[in-house]
C-alpha cells in the first residue's frame, strides 16, 4: 500500500501560516494530494479485492518546540483537516511519528485529550521505526532506510566539528529541559566569532515556560475537567485554545560574539518544560554557532 512521508524539519511553519498566499499554496498541495491518494487507494482496493489503506511517515528528526508546536499553524491546519474529513474518508491505516524527542512524550497526550480531531491510529516512536513491530508490517525496512538516508544526506551540511552547534540561516535552536516546581536551570553559552572581515555575530537567547496541563487551566480558571489519568473530559467554556500557552521566562535579548561566556540561570515556577531557545531568525544572510556546555538542572 502507498507510503507518505514528510521531514516536519524541512516545513516552515511560521512563515506558512503568517503569510496567506504561503498557506493558499499548503492548503492546496495538502487538498489536492489527498484526492490524489484518494484516487489511487479507490483504484488498487478495486483492482485487489480488499480495502487497501494508506501509511503515513512524520520524520521528527532535529526539530526543536517550536517547529513541532506552531500556534498558528497549528490552528488553521486542524480546521483544514476537519474540512477533509467531511470531504473524504480516512484513508490512513497508520500515522507514525519517527525519531520523537523525550519531551513530545510530555505532550502527545494533552494534544490527543484537546483537539477535536482523533488521533487513535497515531503513534510515537523515539527511534526511526526500524524496531517497531507493527510499522515493518505495513513498510519495507529498505524503504525505511533509504528514506533515513535521504534526510541525513540533506542534514550534512549543518554538522560543524569542535562541538560548535550550528544555527543555519533564519533558523532557530533549541534545548526543551523536563523541570519540577522549584527546579533551577543553569546555562553557559558562547558565540563563534566567525570571519574577521564580517561584523560581530549576533544570536538572541531566551526563556519560555510550557507548564504542565493542569496548572495552566487552574491559572486560566478551570473550564476544562480531567479524568482520573489527565484526559479531558468536559472542555465546554474553556479559556485554552487546545494548545498548551508558552510563557516568557527569560525575555529574549541579543547576544554579540564579544560578549564572551554568556551564564544564566532559571528557576522553574511550576512543573513542565523550559524551552532554551538561540535564535537566528532574523538574519537571513549569515548562518552562526554556538558553544554551550551541559544545560544545569539542581
Amino acid at each position: 500500500d502507498p507510503v507518505s512521508y514528510f521531514s516536519i524539519r524541512e516545513l516552515d511553519k511560521t512563515s506558512i501560516a503568517s503569510k496567506p498566499g504561503l498557506w493558499k499554496c499548503y492548503e492546496e498541495f495538502v487538498m489536492n494530494g489527498l484526492f490524489m491518494r484518494a484516487i489511487e487507494l479507490d483504484s488498487l482496493s478495486r483492482s485487489e479485492g480488499r480495502v487497501a489503506s494508506l501509511t503515513t511517515i512524520v520524520d521528527v528528526a532535529g526539530c526543536g518546540f517550536s517547529q513541532l508546536v506552531s500556534r498558528d499553524f497549528d490552528q488553521k491546519a486542524e480546521e483544514l483537516m476537519l474540512r477533509l474529513k467531511r470531504l473524504l474518508p480516512d484513508l490512513t491505516g497508520g500515522n507514525w511519528i519517527l525519531n520523537a524527542p523525550r519531551f513530545a512524550y510530555k505532550l502527545f497526550p494533552w494534544v490527543k485529550s484537546v483537539l477535536r480531531l482523533k488521533l487513535a491510529n497515531w503513534f510515537l516512536c523515539s527511534g526511526n521505526g526500524m524496531r517497531e513491530h507493527e510499522l515493518l508490517k505495513v513498510v519495507d525496512p529498505v524503504l525505511l532506510a533509504e528514506l533515513e538516508a535521504m534526510r541525513t544526506a540533506s542534514e550534512a551540511s549543518d554538522e560543524v566539528d569542535f562541538g560548535w552547534q550550528h544555527i543555519g540561516i533564519g533558523s532557530v535552536f533549541e534545548r526543551v529541559v523536563p523541570v519540577v516546581a522549584g527546579q533551577r536551570v543553569t546555562w553557559t553559552f558562547s558565540i563563534l566569532p566567525g570571519a574577521r572581515t564580517l561584523p560581530q555575530a549576533e544570536l538572541d537567547f531566551g526563556v519560555a515556560a510550557i507548564w504542565e496541563a493542569q496548572q495552566v487551566v487552574e491559572e486560566a480558571g478551570g473550564g476544562l475537567v480531567f479524568d482520573k489519568d489527565g484526559r479531558v473530559v468536559e472542555a465546554a467554556d474553556s479559556p485554552s485554545d487546545g494548545l498548551l500557552p508558552e510563557r516568557s521566562v527569560v525575555e529574549t535579548a541579543r547576544y554579540r560574539a564579544d560578549d564572551g561566556e554568556v551564564r544564566g540561570e532559571c528557576l522553574a515556577e511550576k512543573t513542565g518544560m523550559l524551552v532554551l531557545r538561540w535564535s537566528n531568525s532574523f538574519n537571513w544572510v549569515r548562518a552562526k554557532a554556538i558553544q554551550y556546555t551541559e544545560i544545569g538542572r539542581a
